[in-house]
């Protein structure tokens, strides 16, 4: 995904927040500010800036839903990010009272207290290591870690606000005027269809920040995204757009499939077999989910 496309969808979407008052919705858009900053590999201060706005906005969440482990999570995953160490921990600790079984919390615990040379970190990530045995889980985070001091493979998470709850005060917002007819919005992605299959992607890039300009919640536009970000070899690009088009429709059964193709391609079998499964509850005997289940079973061999 483009960082623009984050972009405009934040501030079309940010002064809902406002109205809207959901810790849900503070959370998802909390979400998507930080990875847009995990996402933007060019600017340093750009990718800041939405990791400070994801700090924020996490910090509603927590702050009106102290009791949400998952919202604790994130919050302090966000300060993590962002290097505020000590808060960090503090959070965490209160997101693992909430989830004792929590092994991803147990690990940036650790690595936070590591950090801060707190000789709980030892303890800590024994618990990490104890509670994330399944598919060598805690030994690839670890080996990422060391090699990189970053956490890719670690998601943020969230229950998908309900859209028509976004969906009504964006129109009790927008002038009327001002408002894309929904054929119009089904006419460009049916273009943007047309210009990728015949390997136009810069007009169908064109094309769909139109769409995504009027409906910043177009999960059509983001999988269009991936497809051009994936044909192009952009592949963490591909995985951000992807990922994005599930948060908004998690029906869109393309999308968990490419990904799954995409961590297959990417030796990360449970990720694979991840998305294998999320698409076969979608539909089983879709061939291309078929063929997924067989690559992501031949891939821990």
């Amino acid at each position: 995904m483009q960082q623009g496309n984050f972009e405009s969808a934040i501030a079309t979407l940010r002064p809902l927040t406002d109205d809207l008052r959901l810790t849900t919705v503070y959370n998802a858009l909390g979400a998507i500010a930080v990875q847009g900053s995990r996402a933007e590999k060019k600017n340093p201060s750009k990718a800041a800036a939405m990791l400070n706005e994801g700090v924020e906005l996490l910090k509603k969440a927590a702050d009106s839903s102290p009791d949400d482990a998952s919202v604790l999570f994130n919050y302090a995953t966000a300060l993590f990010l962002n290097g505020n160490l000590t808060e960090s921990a503090a959070q965490m600790r209160n997101a693992i009272v909430k989830n004792p079984r929590d092994g991803e919390a147990y690990f940036i615990l650790a690595k936070a207290l590591e950090t801060l040379k707190d000789a709980k970190a030892v303890e800590m990530a024994n618990e990490a290591q104890r509670l994330m045995t399944d598919n060598n889980k805690y030994a690839k985070l670890e080996t990422e870690w060391q090699k990189s001091k970053s956490l890719p493979d670690v998601s943020l998470r969230v229950i998908q606000p309900a859209r028509k709850d976004f969906v009504s005060v964006v129109l009790s917002r927008r002038p009327v005027t001002n408002a894309a007819p929904v054929s119009e919005t089904d006419t460009l992605l049916a273009q943007a269809r047309t210009q990728i299959k015949n390997g136009q992607d810069d007009d169908a890039m064109a094309t769909l920040r139109r769409v995504l300009a009027s409906e910043p919640m177009s999960a059509d536009a983001y999988l269009l995204l991936g497809k051009i970000h994936l044909r192009r070899g952009d592949i963490d690009q591909a995985i951000s757009s992807f990922k994005t088009s599930i948060f908004w429709d998690n029906r869109l059964i393309d999308a968990h499939v490419s990904l799954g193709k995409i961590y297959v391609e990417k030796s990360d079998c449970l990720q694979a077999k991840t998305y294998a499964v999320s698409a076969a509850e979608i539909d089983a005997e879709n061939q291309d989910v078929l063929a997924l289940q067989r690559l992501s079973e031949r891939c821990s061999k």
